[in-house]
């Protein structure tokens, strides 16, 4: 999820506790190895 409000506002705590378990980060290279080539 790319949008910073789920970490600046109250309901998105409250979003983020209503998904599964997944790993989290917040580096862009990071998500770019997992995701992989865009093609």
């Amino acid at each position: 999820i790319l949008d910073p409000r789920v970490k600046t506002k109250g309901y998105g705590q409250r979003f983020l506790a209503s998904l599964p378990p997944a790993p989290v980060t917040h580096d862009v290279e990071e998500v770019g190895r997992f995701i992989g080539p865009v093609t």
